[in-house]
């Protein structure tokens, strides 16, 4: 019924749906809570229920759908989810740096010694989990 690029396309549109009912589930019982956020819940208690309820529909249709149209589960080692999460880490310090940040406007000349080695800190520490999940 599909060819191999539509398979792969309803393949990779259902497991991103997959992962994102994930993050809503997750929202009544995360601890969102870090330094510079704070993760308010303001779901009520009966509204979660019944989107666990929806969730459960849609991961049965998902199944339904897997199973018609031979859809594999694929195998994704947690090492990878990290690395590729450091990958775009870095990418975000690097635009955010004193010499990327003039594209919003003149910086401060302070910036190169109160920003950027707190960055490169930063950006050192990511570089060395990468290397503890690369042993």
């Amino acid at each position: 019924m599909l060819n191999e690029a539509q398979r792969r396309c309803v393949l990779t549109s259902l497991r991103l749906i997959e992962k994102h009912l994930r993050v809503i589930e997750g929202l009544d019982i995360s601890d969102g809570n870090g330094i510079l956020k704070e993760v308010k819940n303001d779901i009520p208690v009966s509204t979660q229920a019944a989107i666990r309820e929806k969730t459960a529909i849609i991961r049965e249709d998902i199944k339904i759908l897997s199973n018609r149209f031979h859809l594999s589960k694929t195998l994704v080692n947690t090492r990878a989810i990290a690395l590729a999460s450091l990958s775009y880490c870095w990418e975000i310090l690097e635009d955010t740096t004193s010499k990327k940040l003039k594209k919003y406007g003149a910086t401060a000349e302070e910036l190169q010694t109160t920003l950027d080695p707190l960055l490169n800190e930063i950006l050192d520490e990511l570089l060395e989990i990468e290397s503890l999940l690369r042993k």
